[in-house]
């Protein structure tokens, strides 16, 4: 799985580099966005907690909350309006590409991550191409490894059901 983790990120290096100068170009004043959002009808509870966790935060600090318990940044992204969603999910998706998951939680990572981009893909929240391509690219990756990431579907249910309607929600995704 090394060498193919390796290979992936060559792959899509390109078009992440695009994509998170692309999201921090739109984002110059990101703390201004943030106040906005505090300010208006879209805060709750649990805004704030997202700004501390991934605002002015760096990548390494970000990816190494995901590997501490995946649960937590995962539902603050929930929770982060569309266009800071946009910045931080390509985070999410590295995290489950390159991430180290032991047996034990490579089931919440897969599950946490298909439901957060199944919600956000039904509430159109997505706002480049380059995002919906990277996110294909985690779920193909996850469907190359279902039997690592699905070895509880007891628990979990099964992954390989909800890889396929993601996927087709992917391909048809229209951004506007």
């Amino acid at each position: 799985m090394t060498t193919f983790r390796v290979n992936l990120l060559k792959a899509t290096y390109g078009s992440l580099f695009y994509l998170i100068r692309e999201t921090m170009t739109t984002l110059a004043n990101e703390e201004a966005i943030w106040e906005q959002y505090r300010n208006n009808d879209w805060y709750c509870d649990d805004l704030p907690y997202a700004q501390k966790r991934f605002f002015n935060v760096s990548k390494e600090m970000v990816l190494n909350d995901f590997a501490k318990n995946v649960i937590e940044p995962c539902d603050e992204l929930r929770f982060t309006p569309p266009i800071l969603f946009n910045k931080y999910f390509p985070l999410f998706i590295e995290f489950v590409l390159i991430g180290e998951h032991s047996d034990d939680k490579a089931n919440e990572v897969a599950s946490c991550f298909m439901s957060l981009l199944d919600e956000k893909l039904d509430k159109k929240e997505f706002n480049n191409i380059e995002l919906i391509n990277y996110a294909l690219t985690a779920v193909e990756f996850l469907k190359n490894n279902i039997d690592f990431f699905n070895n509880h579907p007891d628990i979990y249910g099964e992954l390989s059901i909800d890889l396929a309607s993601v996927t087709q929600k992917l391909t048809s995704y229209k951004v506007s």
